[in-house]
């Protein structure tokens, strides 16, 4: 059977020549040091827009350590090592009455602390604030915050969770 021949519009070969000649200059972009301090300052905006992490307050466009809930943070990097288990970890945080950040928007609106659940514990678990970095668009960055957890606990919590989450779970309940 003969190979098909592609048909492309014209218009569509401007807008590929059009990608190619973006690409070119994002690729010389990405080498110049001020590009990089802007997706970093773009980063530490992107953090400070919405909900605060647990753990940290914003005043005057930084995060602050919230010591009350940066102890909590621990608390739940510490447990999970232990238990092994995200389910039996939010458990135990929602027996003992601990519930999520609690916060003020910038309008004036107050918003309650909800019960732990699955989605906001992983979160927590995987959210690179808490080990003084910044995420933009996928890339971590020194932040201007000060570090909730050691990177040798939050290595060894992502060495757990690497690890068949259905197994863990199974060999926690057992216990």
């Amino acid at each position: 059977r003969p190979p098909q021949r592609l048909v492309i519009h014209p218009a569509q070969h401007q807008h590929f020549a059009g990608l190619d000649h973006a690409a070119d200059r994002v690729d010389g972009l990405l080498e110049d040091p001020a590009v990089l301090r802007r997706q970093q300052v773009d980063a530490l905006e992107l953090v400070l827009g919405g909900h605060p992490p647990l753990g940290y307050d914003v005043r005057d466009r930084k995060l602050e350590v919230n010591l009350a809930e940066a102890e909590l943070v621990r608390l739940i990097f510490r447990r999970f090592l232990d238990l092994g288990s995200a389910l039996l970890l939010i458990r135990e945080l929602n027996a003992q009455g601990y519930r999520t950040k609690s916060w003020m928007t910038q309008s004036g609106t107050f918003r309650e602390g909800r019960p732990f659940d699955k989605g906001t514990l992983y979160k927590i678990l995987r959210n690179r604030t808490y080990l003084g970095e910044a995420v933009h668009k996928g890339k971590s960055y020194p932040g201007e915050h000060e570090p909730i957890v050691d990177r040798a606990t939050w290595e060894r919590v992502h060495e757990v969770l690497a690890t068949n989450a259905r197994r863990r779970g199974n060999e926690a309940r057992a216990r």
